[in-house]
């Protein structure tokens, strides 16, 4: 195992299943994002593609080259030897708060994108090997979304995506 982490940023945390030999795949989230069907429908893509990573972008202020909360892994393509090692000293070198971001930027996408699948609503331009989201956003819901915190209740996303991220058989969802 992994001992004791607590000393650690709590960030991190989630992501102390890299690399458990008894998990074959892993998503990460924020625990204050409610699950939707969208979400769901993202990551059944991911699982029927055999690709080992997962990433999803859903808002216009998702920028970031990975978010710390929407993106998932596998523990069976580990090149470079990224095991659970590794990750164990990742987590105990990162201690401020807000760090997750760029460990996953510097660390894991280098990695990721050999064996990726991405959905992305608005910066596919970015990642060229993006894909549409399988389902349209209702009601300005997105990906993320943290509407169990009472400041954040009525986030929403209203601004049309791009037609070049939207689905080839679907260039008519404009809040794709």
């Amino acid at each position: 195992g992994l001992g004791d982490i607590s000393h650690s940023n709590g960030q991190i945390w989630r992501m102390a299943v890299i690399g458990d030999p008894l998990v074959k795949y892993y998503i990460i989230r924020d625990a204050d994002a409610s699950i939707l069907q969208r979400e769901v429908d993202a990551v059944q893509q991911w699982l029927d593609s055999q690709k080992c990573f997962h990433i999803m972008h859903d808002n216009p202020k998702h920028t970031s080259v990975m978010l710390a909360g929407m993106w998932g892994g596998c523990s069976w393509w580990q090149p470079h030897n990224f095991s659970r090692t590794m990750m164990l000293q990742l987590i105990n070198k990162t201690s401020k708060i807000n760090q997750d971001q760029p460990m996953l930027k510097k660390y894991i996408w280098p990695i990721a994108k050999k064996s990726l699948v991405h959905h992305d609503s608005y910066t596919c331009k970015r990642y060229p090997d993006s894909k549409p989201f399988p389902t349209q956003r209702i009601n300005g819901t997105f990906v993320g979304n943290r509407w169990y915190r009472s400041k954040r209740k009525y986030d929403s996303v209203y601004q049309q995506c791009p037609e070049v991220c939207r689905p080839p058989d679907h260039k008519d969802w404009k809040n794709c």
